[in-house]
C-alpha cells in the first residue's frame, strides 16, 4: 500500500500477518506461508513458533519491517515518487 505525502515524497507501508488468524490456520497452509531473510521457507510448526514469540512480545501483527509501532504495525517509508513503486 502507499500514499502520496507532500511535496511529491510516497509513503509505503508493509502488509502484515494477523497473529491470531495465522495461528488459526492448518499446517498445509502455514506451512511455506513465511520465509526467511535468506528465502527458505519456514515450517508449519516454525511458523506457529515464530507467531507465538511475536504474540507474547505484545504483537497483534506478525512485524515485517523495523519502522513498526508496539503492536506490530509498519508505520510507513517516506521515498521520493521516482523511487516508488509504480502502480
Amino acid at each position: 500500500m502507499s500514499e502520496t505525502t507532500e511535496k511529491g515524497r510516497v509513503r509505503t507501508f508493509h502488509m502484515t500477518v494477523d497473529i491470531r488468524g495465522g495461528l488459526k490456520l492448518p499446517n498445509r497452509i502455514l506451512a511455506g506461508m513465511l520465509v526467511r531473510d535468506d528465502g527458505t521457507r519456514l515450517t508449519a510448526e516454525e511458523a506457529r513458533e515464530e507467531l507465538l514469540q511475536a504474540f507474547r512480545k505484545g504483537y497483534d501483527v506478525l512485524p515485517t519491517c523495523d519502522n513498526h509501532d508496539e503492536k506490530g504495525h509498519c508505520l510507513g517509508h517516506d521515498k521520493e515518487e521516482s523511487e516508488a513503486p509504480a502502480k
